[in-house]
């Protein structure tokens, strides 16, 4: 009712598998309220292999409305959407944020085993999560505003008078280095990133923090494709349950990618649209051949597709 759907509402979906209204009633509110079902994803994620120790995992938070908010892990794919891999839901709450932020992090990587590393945008940016990170062996690159105060060899300076695009720097207690992307016409400002990892070129840097707006596009896609922005929902773990079912449809289609060929993959360029949303609109164009009459297959094929599947 809910992987592989776009969400209506609670109960409407879950009337799509169970014709009898009072029953999807009570199923769906026995599924939005059971504690377990958010422990079970972690697994699955696992189980798939997902994330490996070099991957470079995006953190973001995105508004569902009701003041409740999800903070995002996703893995960077470079193919236009980051792979949702982890979240935790909140109610964001003066200085309780930046702690929840980092229990959640160390939640996510004891899940892992190992710490890849994280990508930040802006909102990051503060004391407590900068020390804690780099005192505890996390590789980041955290975007910061032009007039973050650093410190050098050279003196004080604010990030947007810096000597150089590429020096060793003192913020936030910590030895860092700060990297600053060249201008670029479609950017208001440059992009002023710290990062305590030192080994990759700064052009490295900047493609790696280039990429964690795929992010961004997961969210669209969880909001605009499966339907999210219309679901109201009032408690944190309704949330949780429908959205770790829209990051088990991503997983899916991610999964779904490996089968496409040459052509499909031509069309898709063709249409100008992401890998995921050309097998989610694959899928709904099967279902729908498969509803016609007469049926534009025999019924033989049908059941082949569906073994296929």
């Amino acid at each position: 009712a809910f992987a592989l759907q776009s969400v209506v509402s609670m109960r409407a979906n879950a009337r799509l598998t169970v014709f009898e209204w009072s029953s999807a009633k009570m199923k769906v509110f026995r599924l939005a309220a059971n504690a377990r079902i958010p422990a079970i994803f972690p697994a699955i994620l696992k189980h798939l292999g997902i994330v490996g120790s070099e991957d470079f995992i995006a953190v973001d938070f995105s508004d569902f409305g009701n003041g409740l908010v999800a903070l995002m892990f996703a893995k960077q794919t470079y193919k236009g959407r980051a792979l949702p891999v982890y979240f935790q839901t909140f109610v964001p709450r003066g200085n309780y944020q930046n702690e929840f932020i980092i229990a959640v992090i160390k939640r996510f990587v004891g899940m892992l085993g190992f710490k890849p590393l994280l990508i930040l945008d802006r909102g990051f940016a503060c004391p407590d999560i900068v020390r804690f990170l780099d005192r505890n062996g996390f590789k980041f690159v955290l975007r910061v505003k032009q007039g973050k105060e650093f410190s050098s060899d050279e003196g004080i300076f604010k990030a947007w008078f810096a000597p150089r695009h590429d020096m060793h720097v003192r913020a936030y207690g910590r030895n860092l280095r700060l990297i600053v992307s060249a201008p670029d016409p479609r950017l208001h400002e440059p992009w002023y990133l710290v990062t305590n990892v030192f080994e990759i070129p700064r052009d490295g840097i900047i493609a790696i923090y280039y990429y964690r707006f795929e992010i961004e596009e997961f969210f669209k896609d969880a909001k605009h494709l499966l339907g999210m922005e219309r679901l109201k929902v009032y408690k944190r773990l309704s949330l949780e349950v429908i959205l770790w079912f829209a990051v088990l449809t991503t997983w899916f289609l991610w999964l779904l990618e490996s089968a496409m060929n040459i052509a499909d993959e031509k069309l898709r360029k063709k249409m100008q649209i992401s890998k995921i949303r050309y097998c989610w609109e694959a899928l709904q164009r099967e279902i729908l051949q498969l509803a016609s009459w007469p049926p534009v297959f025999s019924l033989e094929e049908a059941s082949l597709r569906y073994e296929k599947v």
